[in-house]
């Protein structure tokens, strides 16, 4: 069965890479008993011979907690040739501490910690991390190690820190509680994010902020300091969080909650359990805000007649044109294909003057050796570029913005996304601060300034092609399509790439059981119950967060 369940993960989750599949199962019956013992086998340099990606998957039910510490040290990754480790079917834990589920549970020792990541590119996905020890120790420690990833996971215990990161650090769906010190410190020089977390009563405070930090949807109560704290001279953004003393109103942000009770906020506050109570006031329950707000116009790009590109969300609908190949294999579902020439995919007029974010998926053919656009918007009078994203001839990933034909601004990433291969692209536009950020498959390329004025109406959107710039028609394939009129945070960017997988319409909010519902999405980790879904398997199943 676990041979099965790897080859299934393999085949949905990294198809064009060379993947490495491991298991850790209690009883034996997997490759490896311990996750230290799995880790500390399969050191090596994932980037070698085109990039390989490590999988671990912790299996079937846990009577007893995995109690030898886990060192993550002695490989070579980068963006594409990661480390995820993650739990599938009866490990995965119940939204609160699940003790038939797996858990990385010991008393590591004075100053040490239950796990050690000091790699980089390294994502754990539905894990539980309790430390039973004392002295200034916490829990899980990303030290050496940048670009770390923690979702839909618990650390509880101990006498330290919860979460101690050095770098650049994405944390979603996780829950904090009971502490010793801080439920989270972040440090280092790198951004910290956190998306839906709970920090319940922690010694310190819920989490404090050395470097910059953003919170989105996350509620922080009965921490003995403060619910949310800084400590250094760093950017510190709250949006759509709650905390029971005033301090989700100390930072830079905007529609945050205070003096929320913890006593009537949880569903089993005595006992640990911390999902959000159906009669929650309306501050914190079916609050926050989701991917698919603000969202202008989205073409999943699935047309089969040869003529239409339907908005899937709004009214924008566009047409193909010059031969455009619907049904192309398509990062979800099909996609459609263009040919170099003279293809695209007319959108009509879709005026955005002020905040902008575009997503999309790309896949470059081999023959790619020029400028290929992905979405324009053009004036009528003198076809100067109000936008225009492309991917250019050196593979990086650019944005012309701006309204004067004399004075366009180029912003270019300082990665490139390479070819035969699905890549996923962000690019925001902050018109407040006037500068420009781009993601290539999650990874933040660097903010640059854009220097260009307020865009005003034009007439011509379109997928594939731009009016201004003869010649740079796509090359390759392009699948989900979407524009807002915000920005979208790294957060966001990460959820969208959803590890290689992609995210489909309509943009699920990001509680973890995956259900819809009609208004905005709560905060915290309310809806936690049923956790981590199941891996892939023969059929179709939500996406995995």
């Amino acid at each position: 069965m676990k041979k099965l369940i790897a080859i299934l993960f393999l085949c949905s989750h990294l198809c064009h890479s060379a993947a490495i599949v491991k298991t850790v199962e209690e009883d034996g019956g997997g490759d490896y008993t311990t996750l230290e013992a799995c880790m500390n086998a399969n050191e090596q340099d994932l980037t070698d011979a085109g990039g390989d990606t490590f999988t671990v998957l912790i299996q079937l039910a846990w009577d007893n907690p995995d109690t030898t510490k886990c060192l993550i040290d002695g490989y070579t990754t980068n963006a594409t040739s990661s480390i995820t480790i993650r739990t599938v079917g009866d490990s995965i834990h119940a939204g609160k501490w699940t003790t038939t589920a797996y858990r990385l549970e010991m008393d590591p020792g004075f100053n040490n910690h239950t796990i050690d990541i000091d790699d980089d590119y390294v994502t754990i996905i539905g894990l539980q991390f309790g430390h039973t020890g004392s002295g200034s120790s916490g829990s899980v420690m990303q030290n050496a190690g940048d670009n770390f990833s923690l979702f839909e996971s618990i650390v509880q215990g101990g006498s330290g820190k919860g979460l101690d990161c050095d770098g650049t650090v994405n944390v979603r769906n996780s829950l904090f509680y009971d502490n010793g010190s801080d439920g989270v410190l972040t440090g280092g020089n790198g951004i910290s994010n956190f998306w839906n977390c709970t920090f319940v009563d922690n010694g310190g405070s819920g989490v404090e902020a050395f470097y910059t930090t953003n919170w989105v949807n996350c509620l922080a109560t009965n921490n003995t300091a403060d619910d949310y704290s800084e400590s250094g001279s760093s950017t510190y953004t709250l949006d759509y969080c709650a905390s029971e003393d005033s301090t989700a109103d100390n930072f830079s942000g905007a529609n945050n909650n205070v003096d929320i009770s913890t006593t009537t906020l949880y569903l089993d506050y005595s006992n640990d359990d911390f999902h959000l109570q159906t009669n929650t006031t309306a501050d914190v329950k079916d609050n926050g805000i989701a991917i698919i707000d603000s969202l202008i116009s989205y073409w999943k790009l699935d047309d089969t007649d040869n003529a239409n590109a339907l908005d899937a969300h709004a009214s924008n609908d566009g047409t193909q044109e010059s031969g455009v190949v619907d049904e192309a294999t398509g990062q979800i579902v099909t996609a459609f294909s263009f040919d170099n020439v003279d293809d695209y995919v007319a959108l009509g007029d879709i005026d955005i003057t002020g905040e902008f974010s575009m997503s999309a998926w790309v896949f470059l053919d081999a023959t790619h050796n020029s400028n290929s656009v992905i979405i324009s918007h053009t004036n009528s009078g003198d076809d100067s570029s109000q936008y225009v994203c492309m991917v250019n001839d050196t593979e990086a990933v650019s944005i012309e913005w701006g309204d004067d034909p004399t004075n366009e601004i180029w912003n270019t990433s300082s990665g490139a996304v390479g070819l035969s291969a699905w890549h996923h692209i962000v690019i925001t536009r902050n018109a407040t601060l006037d500068n420009v950020e781009i993601y290539i498959d999650g990874v933040d390329q660097g903010a640059t300034q854009s220097n260009a004025s307020a865009l005003g109406a034009s007439d011509t959107t379109q997928i594939g092609k731009s009016k201004t710039f003869s010649g740079s028609t796509m090359d390759g394939t392009i699948d989900e399509v979407g524009i807002w009129d915000r920005i979208l945070n790294q957060v966001e960017a990460i959820s969208l790439y959803n590890f290689g997988r992609g995210l489909a319409y309509p943009l699920p909010g990001i509680d973890i059981d995956f259900v819809t519902r009609a208004g905005t999405w709560d905060i915290g980790c309310d809806e936690f119950v049923g956790a981590v879904p199941p891996a892939p398997s023969g059929e179709v199943l939500p996406q995995i967060w």
